[in-house]
């Protein structure tokens, strides 16, 4: 449900909160730098940033691209199996979910979860629902790259 929210642009960041009267203030308590919009929180954000660079290092891909968009729009063009794009996107959908999350617990809670943190929840949650609906049938050559991603 938030990746669709955030993927329409739908999910009530701060600068909507302030427009319709519920805050006061709309900077971005994740970074602290510039003011929080959808687009400043999934693509220009530095606390996002070093999520997605995490994530890239863990899935050993190698796009420049830091931008959550543009990291989609290149594992679509990728030459990666099925298995793994389909891996590789539940990842990205799991980013976006915990972005939120930290958000959410930055606003609501007064607490900012340090991004190491929060991409660590991500991945053994990711893994641990990846694990439950495992395709019985996966060539030995991927089953060696979902072993590879659990044990980092």
């Amino acid at each position: 449900m938030i990746c669709w929210l955030a993927t329409h642009h739908r999910l009530r960041t701060l600068d909507l909160l302030v427009k319709i009267g519920l805050m006061e203030e709309n900077k971005c308590l994740l970074c602290d730098i510039d003011e929080e919009s959808h687009s400043h929180m999934f693509f220009n954000c530095q606390y996002s940033i070093q999520c997605i660079e995490m994530i890239k290092k863990w899935l050993h891909l190698s796009s420049m691209q830091t931008l959550l968009q543009r990291q989609w729009i290149m594992l679509q063009r990728s030459r990666r199996t099925g298995f793994q794009k389909r891996v590789i996107a539940v990842v990205f959908s799991g980013l976006i979910y915990s972005i939120w999350w930290a958000r959410n617990k930055a606003v609501w809670n007064q607490v900012v979860w340090r991004p190491e943190v929060v991409v660590r929840r991500m991945k053994q949650a990711v893994l641990l629902r990846l694990k439950m609906v495992m395709p019985q049938k996966i060539s030995t050559r991927e089953k060696k790259w979902f072993e590879r991603i659990q044990s980092e």
